[in-house]
């Protein structure tokens, strides 16, 4: 059984509500879950694309997210459970990128937040911002619609980086492009057999999301409704 499929077990032993609400009053006592989207250099609108609608996912299942792209901070985003808020993201523009957490935070005129989402732009070193550096977790997008081996060989080379620069960052992975969940895994597997041998680095597959033409894709929104439902669980 797959990482993704034995989260899924664990989501369901207790009534969906409840359990969101459990793991919303969790999440809100430990303070807002930093992750970082990285990879997929070669398309940096799939890595923007992947962020965004993993932030709407959340929202849909009502955690308060803030979404940051990192290029872009005048279209930051804040997603609330509040039903006043009507379901959709805000826009909260920064003049400029904070340097912590902490100055994020004081932003969000004491709204408390389950998940920060960072699409992070790498450094001429290869390191992360100041900000960045902060996050649990780096979710590494990785095509697996790619038979030459190149996306493979980027993603390595960005998870070297991060873990030389940034240690104890946990490490996800995404697989894109993949219909079928099996042969996602073997992309990740790949990846995480390398990682492991020379890095001695543990990756975790949170999910794989299929081909799509629009992020309004049903099959799509599904998948990222179900990494979504698990994201709460990972360790931390």
């Amino acid at each position: 059984m797959t990482t993704s499929a034995k989260a899924n077990t664990k989501a369901t032993s207790q009534p969906q509500s409840d359990q969101a609400a459990g793991l919303r009053s969790l999440m809100a006592r430990q303070g807002p879950r930093l992750i970082v989207v990285c990879e997929d250099r070669d398309h940096p609108a799939t890595r923007r694309g992947v962020a965004s609608s993993l932030a709407g996912a959340l929202g849909r299942q009502r955690q308060a997210v803030l979404l940051l792209d990192e290029s872009r901070p005048e279209r930051m985003r804040r997603w609330l459970p509040d039903p006043a808020e009507g379901g959709g993201p805000a826009v909260l523009p920064l003049a400029e990128l904070p340097a912590t957490l902490g100055e994020l935070l004081k932003a969000q005129d004491g709204q408390r937040l389950n998940v920060v989402l960072i699409d992070a732009m790498a450094n001429a070193d290869g390191g992360l911002s100041p900000l960045a550096s902060q996050a649990q977790d780096a979710l590494v997008v990785l095509p697996g619609n790619d038979d030459s081996g190149a996306a493979l060989t980027s993603a390595y080379a960005t998870i070297k980086q991060l873990h030389q620069r940034h240690a104890g960052i946990l490490f996800r992975v995404i697989v894109t492009d993949c219909a079928v969940e099996s042969r996602a895994y073997g992309v990740f597997c790949r990846l995480a057999t390398v990682a492991s041998r020379y890095l001695t680095v543990r990756l975790s597959f949170v999910g794989h999301l299929p081909p799509a033409a629009q992020s309004s894709d049903p099959a799509l929104m599904r998948a990222f409704d179900r990494v979504a439902a698990n994201l709460p669980l990972w360790s931390r």
